[in-house]
């Protein structure tokens, strides 16, 4: 039941919505969880790869002004989509969110993401 519970709070602190929690994430022994940051265009991106890959577990996290960006990454290397250009496919995560901080305007913030 400890064990349980503790993989459930894991899982909890990983799934968090703060770039902080998204680097909670265990060092595998081929991976080691990164983390990504810049200025683009007055707005602040991360990008963390906390190295999961378990069915269930999302491996890369992007945060705009520390509001979670919603990210897809399409069948083999095709590319990235968000939920901001949602029929925009870039190449790298980075692209992404750099495109969605585009979208948004000196302005425009993301809502709260609820997956």
């Amino acid at each position: 039941m400890r064990t349980l519970l503790a993989g459930a709070a894991l899982a909890v602190a990983a799934c968090a919505l703060t770039p902080a929690a998204a680097m909670a994430a265990p060092q595998t022994a081929t991976c080691t969880p990164s983390f990504f940051a810049e200025r683009y265009e007055g707005k602040t991106i991360h990008i963390i790869d906390r190295c999961q890959s378990e069915p269930g577990w999302v491996r890369y996290t992007v945060f705009i002004n520390g509001r979670e960006l919603g990210v897809d990454k399409l069948e083999g290397d095709m590319g990235y989509l968000s939920v901001i250009n949602a029929y925009d496919v870039t190449p790298t995560l980075k692209d992404t969110a750099r495109n969605a901080v585009d979208t948004l305007g000196p302005d425009g913030e993301l809502a709260p993401f609820r997956p």
